[in-house]
C-alpha cells in the first residue's frame, strides 16, 4: 500500500535509530520485512512466541532466508508456519529473527555466534519496550554499531518514559 511504502521509504532516509507508528491492523509486520529485504545483516526482534512466528512467516514470504534464535518449541513453530504457506527459508548467517530473552541469554552465556561488532539493522516489534534501562535497551550496548528500526501502534508508555534518545529511550526519528 502507498502509505506502507511511504514508510519504508523514510524510514531508508533517516539518519539513526528509527520508530515507525503505525495503527493495528495497517501491515507493520510487511513493513518490517520489506525493510529488512533490503539490509545486508538483520536481526528481528519480538517477545512473544505468536510475534516471532509472525515475523519469520512474514520474512519467508518475501523469499528471505533466516534463521530463528529461540526456544526449540518456537522454532519448530516457525518451521511449521513456513511450510503451510510452502515457502521454507530457515537457515541463514546475516538474516535472524529472535525473541529478545532468547538472544540476551546465549549473548549472557557466550553462545550467540554473531559478530556484534558488525553494522547489523536491528528491527524491533513492539517497540514502545525499548528504553536504556531495561533488556530492550541491552541491544544497544551488545550491539554498538547497529541501527535500531522500531515498530509499534502505540508510541508511549504508561510509566510515562520517553522513547527518545537522551529522554529515556534509544530513537532519534518518529515516523507516523
Amino acid at each position: 500500500r502507498d502509505y506502507q511504502l511511504s514508510i519504508v521509504e523514510l524510514s531508508g532516509s533517516a539518519e539513526r535509530n528509527v520508530l515507525l507508528q503505525a495503527d493495528t491492523g495497517s501491515g507493520k509486520t510487511r513493513i518490517l520485512a520489506h525493510i529488512a529485504k533490503t539490509k545486508s545483516r538483520v536481526i528481528c526482534i519480538a517477545h512473544r512466541n505468536i510475534l516471532i512466528k509472525q515475523l519469520s512467516r512474514e520474512l519467508a514470504k518475501f523469499g528471505i532466508d533466516h534463521s530463528i534464535i529461540a526456544t526449540t518449541h518456537t522454532r519448530r513453530m516457525c518451521i511449521a508456519e513456513q511450510r503451510k504457506i510452502g515457502n521454507e527459508c530457515f537457515s541463514s548467517d546475516t538474516h535472524f529473527v529472535s525473541s529478545i530473552d532468547s538472544l540476551l541469554s546465549r549473548y549472557r552465556r557466550g553462545l550467540l555466534h554473531l559478530d556484534v561488532s558488525a553494522e547489523w539493522t536491528i528491527i524491533v516489534d513492539e517497540a514502545h519496550h525499548m528504553i536504556d534501562e531495561n533488556k530492550w535497551g541491552k541491544l544497544t550496548t551488545i550491539f554498538k554499531n547497529a541501527r535500531i528500526i522500531g515498530a509499534t501502534a502505540t508510541p508511549c508508555r504508561f510509566d510515562q518514559v520517553s522513547l527518545a534518545r537522551g529522554q529515556g529511550g534509544v530513537f532519534d526519528t518518529l515516523i507516523q
